[in-house]
C-alpha cells in the first residue's frame, strides 16, 4: 500500500470556514486573503531544512514515480446531484436545476478566477472556484472550473446525493473509499485527510469522527488545477 505522510494540508475545518461562506454575506478581508491561497493553491506543504551534500557525478538521477491513479478516470465516474461529470469541467456540464450566487462571490484583482456558491434547486451545494473571470456575470456555459469543495451539510434535504465518486457518497467510511478507487492514496496530517492525486491533479476526501459511530466522509474537494 503506497501511502506518503504529507505535512501541512489545509484542514477540512478551513475550507469549511472560509469557502463555505461563500453566499451568506460580503468575505472579510482575512477570510479574502486566505482564500486567495485556495485560489492559487489547495495545498501546504512544509519542508525540513536542507542540508548539504556532495553529489557524485556518476550517480545516477532518481527516477520520481508516478502515481497510477486515474484522476481523468475518476472524474468521469463522479456525479453532482445526479450529474455525470467530464473532464474537463465546465459550468455547462451542469443543468438548470444548478445555479450561481452572487452574493458572496469573490476573487483576488489579476487572479482570473473567482469563487462562488453554487446552488441545485435552490438549496446550497458547495463552493465552485471559476477560471478566467473575475465577476459572476463573466460566467458562462464554457467557463472552465478549477476546484469543486462539497460538505455533508444539509444532505438530508437533496433528493440525489449531492456527490458520488465510483459510487462514494458523504457519509460513507474509508473502507468503501478505498474499495471504490484502491490503495493508491495519501495521507494528510493524519487518515481524517486522504488524498487520490496523478499530475497534480487530486481528489482530497476529509473525515469526521461521530460519537458513538466509524469515522464519515465529510467533504470533498475536486482540485482540477494543474
Amino acid at each position: 500500500m503506497k501511502k506518503k505522510i504529507f505535512g501541512a494540508f489545509l484542514t477540512v475545518t478551513l475550507f469549511s470556514s472560509i469557502l463555505g461562506c461563500c453566499g451568506r454575506g460580503a468575505p472579510s478581508e482575512s477570510q479574502d486573503s486566505a482564500v486567495s491561497e485556495i485560489v492559487e493553491t489547495t495545498e501546504s506543504i512544509t519542508t525540513s531544512t536542507p542540508t548539504q551534500t556532495t553529489i557524485d557525478d556518476t550517480t545516477e538521477p532518481t527516477i520520481v514515480s508516478q502515481s497510477d491513479f486515474d484522476f481523468v478516470k475518476t472524474v468521469e465516474q463522479t456525479y453532482i446531484c445526479g450529474h455525470q461529470l467530464s473532464y474537463p469541467l465546465i459550468w455547462g456540464q451542469f443543468g438548470e436545476d444548478f445555479s450561481v450566487d452572487p452574493e458572496g462571490a469573490f476573487t483576488q484583482p489579476g487572479s482570473q478566477k473567482i469563487s462562488c456558491s453554487v446552488n441545485y434547486k435552490e438549496q446550497y451545494l458547495g463552493s465552485f472556484i471559476f477560471k478566467g473571470c473575475e465577476s459572476v456575470d463573466a460566467i458562462t456555459d464554457d467557463t472552465e472550473i478549477v476546484n469543486v469543495f462539497i460538505q455533508n451539510e444539509d444532505v438530508y434535504k437533496f433528493d440525489v446525493p449531492k456527490i458520488s465518486i465510483n459510487g462514494v457518497t458523504l457519509n460513507s467510511n474509508h473502507e468503501a473509499l478505498y474499495e471504490a478507487l484502491g490503495n493508491n492514496y495519501e495521507i494528510g496530517i493524519d487518515e481524517s485527510q486522504i488524498n487520490y492525486r496523478s499530475d497534480n491533479l487530486r481528489f482530497h476526501f476529509g473525515f469526521g469522527k461521530f460519537e458513538d459511530t466509524e469515522d464519515k466522509l465529510v467533504s470533498v474537494i475536486i482540485d482540477l488545477k494543474k
